[in-house]
């Protein structure tokens, strides 16, 4: 048995009891995947992402899928134009700001730092 690990968690529904437990990445296996690729690619750093080039680069990827798969993606394309939202919002010098991208960051490095792990356990199991 398998269960797949999407980019916001691990669905195990269809794994009986006490079954053996593996997990497959395969090409883009969620939103987070692909804007990791796509940060990659523009080659720019992970703690400011230019928002309005990262999410048309995204919203040409996602075109071609249909609706019922890009559900998820069409998700993070929200996520991508409300941050852009916020980052353009006035504010006055006396409130705290936060970086609206902080949330979107530190899910990216998440994944990123298991997409890392997932790359090097398959290397090992292939030897």
């Amino acid at each position: 048995m398998t269960a797949r690990l999407s980019s916001d968690g691990v669905s195990t529904s269809d794994l009986p009891p006490n079954s053996t437990f593996v997990i497959e990445l395969t090409g883009f296996s969620g939103p987070l995947d692909l804007l990791l690729a796509l940060i990659r690619e523009e080659q720019v750093d992970i703690y400011d992402i230019p928002i309005a080039r990262i999410a048309e680069q995204f919203l040409i990827r996602i075109r071609t899928l249909s609706i019922n798969e890009a559900a998820d993606y069409l998700e993070m394309a929200a996520r991508l134009l409300r941050i852009k939202a916020q980052m353009l919002l006035p504010r006055s010098d006396e409130e705290a700001w936060e970086d609206p991208r902080a949330e979107l960051v530190r899910r990216l490095l998440e994944y990123q730092q298991m997409r890392e792990v997932v790359d090097l356990l398959e290397r090992r199991g292939s030897r």
